[in-house]
């Protein structure tokens, strides 16, 4: 077990300065586009009221289940990297996941949080960078995989109009039952068979971590004062949430409204409730990412070990 201060870690090459600042101009642009399109298009003083009228424990609640999601997801990116020889401590796991949601949503034009993660891990000659990288990135699609399953699972519980948008229901039922296979075959058989060590057990961390997104967004309907058609909800999150991770704009600002404005059309679901909501969800995420700015400014002591 080693025990290395990372207080002489400098910060990674910046590279093309001038690159990431054009990206994260250009990512703040369309979140603001996507931001005042969705507000312009609701009504805005119910929307207000909506928040305005929010029970706030529940939104305490929401915030719990929120990191509880977030610490179990941690403990699934720790098994990644075991997969690929490099095991870290639970307490340095968890203060390193945390500071790169930290990087990923208050720096985005800076180095991302899981390329900050990578850079750290990288130091070992027994570890290769490229084996850090399938495991952050497996990481990453295994959450996105549990994402559409259980959105699949909340579509044909909705009121969405499944037979009358057939070629959007033969898309879901793709998409939930090839989408863990195509993500096991492609890193066994393509990328890198290592990271897929123990799949079913980093697959069981990703279902319980939606399954803590799903609590947290119940608490948010609930905090919202939403008395019905829960599904709906949970459904347009959920697609939400895999809209998200397209990186147009920063931390999904702006889609997550945009998915929940257009999907009312379909849903039995209130417009200016449902942008709330979507609001509500990235103010519990920011509160949550805060915790990591606590090792921004001081140095982790590093807790790895080679099995």
């Amino acid at each position: 077990m080693s025990e290395v201060s990372e207080s002489g870690a400098s910060a990674p090459k910046k590279g093309s300065r001038k690159k990431r600042i054009a990206k994260f101009v250009v990512k703040l642009a369309v979140s603001l586009a996507a931001l005042y399109f969705a507000y312009t298009k609701i009504d805005f003083q119910a929307f207000k009221e909506n928040l305005r009228e929010a029970n706030l424990w529940w939104f305490a609640l929401a915030v719990l289940s929120f990191n509880g999601s977030k610490i179990i997801a941690a403990l699934r990116l720790r098994q990644f990297y075991a997969n690929v020889g490099l095991v870290l401590g639970h307490v340095y796991n968890l203060k390193l996941y945390y500071l790169g949601m930290f990087y990923n949503l208050f720096l985005p034009g800076a180095i991302g949080g899981d390329a900050y993660k990578v850079y750290i891990l990288r130091g070992s000659e027994k570890i290769k960078t490229k084996s850090l990288i399938w495991a952050t990135l497996a990481d990453r699609i295994s959450g996105l995989c549990l994402l559409v399953v259980l959105g699949g699972g909340f579509y044909f519980a909705s009121h969405f109009p499944i037979w009358e948008e057939h070629l959007i229901t033969i898309g879901v039922i793709a998409a939930v039952l090839f989408c863990l296979p195509a993500f096991y075959f492609g890193f066994r058989w393509i990328l890198d068979k290592q990271v897929v060590q123990k799949f079913w057990k980093t697959t069981s961390y990703s279902f319980w971590v939606q399954l803590g997104q799903v609590a947290s967004a119940m608490c948010l309907l609930y905090a919202l004062h939403v008395d019905a058609n829960y599904m709906d909800y949970l459904t347009l999150f959920m697609l939400s949430s895999v809209a998200a991770v397209i990186p147009l704009t920063i931390a999904g600002v702006g889609m997550r409204e945009l998915v929940f404005l257009y999907g009312t059309s379909y849903l039995l679901i209130s417009e200016d409730k449902a942008v709330a909501f979507a609001l509500l969800f990235f103010f519990s995420m920011a509160i949550s990412s805060l915790f990591g700015v606590i090792f921004a400014f001081k140095p982790i002591d590093q807790d790895i070990s080679y099995p």
